[in-house]
């Protein structure tokens, strides 16, 4: 054997410990090329042989139809491209624009939400549902589990900080202050303990972040909850995990107990659809067309449920988080069908553009809220605070494409330094923890040799 196969060993490994090989949240991991290879079954009785080849030790291959990957990765772009567009939409729209298309506006918002939604589905999907697997794995998973999920998080999350304070102070020196956003160092201490929309706000004009926050104590906390089924830890270790898991899920819920709850739930919705048999509905486009009656009822509703001074939906946190769950159940249906279908789906998902334009989506929604604020500053002070009503919606319009391009380009230039850096980082990582283990275990020999030979001496 090689010396660059043990390595390679190691590092396949942890990749099949840490999600699906097509899709790892979509970044630093290599998409399959095969479609032919890709279009399988993945059901009750692929499920059990993934159990039997975990609790032997070996590699679990966890390779997900070329259709359901190249969905998740179109949902992806496209949930953010339309949080990008929605927002971008309310903070440059004319107020008296905004007063006559009010139930436009609400509408837009409730697709919005649907869209984030979505996307915490899809991540329990990815992530819950490898955790899931590998409980019946012959080995721990957890350090490299951490590992995966820290990089994945902070890669792209530092550097989004830093944007919005640069911007933030830029906005605030030059345009006379920023309204738009709270800005003091404790706030920087917090998101980066990701705690924004929990213990505190979104740094600066970032309020996109706080659903970041949220995912991110996901990540933690539900490994901890059903650790209680690993069979590779001590009895020890899982009930500490699970204590763990419960007490950490009582103090994040305190500020927003509903809110957090209900979006633990729908993470929750995504982790448990990899473990059915199949799919409620098993048509693709039945699935596909309930979704969209589904989505768009929703939006509806919330689109009349706003009084006429408001641009919220005055809708009650229940009746929200019913919404929410019942548009999640119905996407992950919409998932389930496509794992198993066994046709080739939809012809655009054959486009490579999906992939292209996911790989970047997590840093267009990390920095293109402050990005959005500084430009709407910047024109309102060239041009006048009411130059989106005087000068017509065409250089509105205008201005609007011109800087959701520049975002767009942005982040696709960012995303080299941060998505298309995580494979690199969690490399460095491991490492790094190799490294101060083969320490560890050093000083441990170095003192157990001293203490037998001064018993020696002795």
């Amino acid at each position: 054997m090689s010396p660059i196969a043990p390595k390679r060993l190691a590092r396949n490994r942890r990749r099949s410990q840490c999600g699906f090989r097509s899709q790892s949240e979509g970044v630093g991991d290599r998409a399959p090329v095969s479609g032919e290879l890709l279009v399988r079954n993945l059901g009750s009785g692929r499920r059990s042989q993934e159990r039997r080849a975990a609790a032997k030790g070996k590699s679990i291959n966890r390779t997900m139809p070329y259709q359901l990957s190249q969905f998740l990765y179109a949902c992806r772009w496209i949930g953010t491209l339309l949080v990008l567009a929605i927002h971008t939409q309310l903070i440059f729209a004319a107020p008296d624009e905004i007063a006559h298309w009010k139930s436009w506006h609400v509408g837009a918002y409730a697709l919005g939400r649907i869209a984030l939604i979505g996307f915490f589905v899809m991540s329990g999907f990815l992530v819950g549902g490898a955790i899931l697997t590998n409980l019946h794995a012959s080995r721990g998973f957890l350090k490299h589990y951490f590992v995966h999920r820290f990089v994945r998080i902070y890669v792209v999350l530092v550097p989004a900080i830093i944007i919005t304070i640069s911007l933030d102070v830029v906005g605030r020196a030059v345009f006379k202050g920023n309204p738009q956003g709270q800005f003091y160092p404790l706030l920087i201490v917090t998101n980066l303990l990701n705690l924004q929309g929990i213990a505190g706000g979104s740094c600066g004009a970032n309020g996109p972040l706080w659903s970041v926050a949220y995912e991110f104590w996901f990540y933690i906390i539900f490994p901890l909850l059903v650790l209680p089924f690993a069979a590779f830890y001590s009895r020890t270790t899982r009930v500490i995990a699970l204590g763990a898991g419960l007490i950490l899920c009582a103090i994040l819920s305190i500020p927003h107990k509903l809110l957090f709850f209900e979006l633990f739930l729908v993470w929750s919705i995504g982790a448990a659809a990899t473990l059915a048999a199949r799919p409620i509905l098993r048509s693709i486009r039945l699935s596909a067309v309930i979704y969209i009656v589904i989505v768009c009822g929703l939006a509806v509703m919330w689109g009349l449920s706003s009084p006429d001074d408001e641009l919220l939906p005055k809708i009650s946190s229940r009746s929200q988080a019913i919404s929410d769950v019942v548009s999640a159940l119905f996407f992950a249906n919409l998932t389930l069908t496509l794992r198993f279908g066994s046709g080739k789906g939809w012809l655009f998902l054959y486009s490579p553009a999906h992939k292209f334009f996911a790989d970047f989506s997590f840093t267009v929604y990390s920095i293109h809220a402050p990005i959005l604020f500084f430009s709407r500053a910047a024109m309102d002070h060239v041009l006048g605070e009411q130059w989106a009503q005087q000068y017509g919606q065409g250089l509105r319009l205008a201005s609007m494409s011109l800087i959701v391009t520049i975002i767009l380009l942005m982040s696709f230039g960012l995303s080299f330094l941060t998505e298309k850096q995580v494979g690199r980082v969690r490399r460095f990582a491991f490492g790094v923890e190799e490294r101060i283990g083969q320490r560890l275990q050093h000083l441990v020999r170095l003192h157990s040799k001293r203490r037998s030979d001064g018993l020696e001496a002795g």
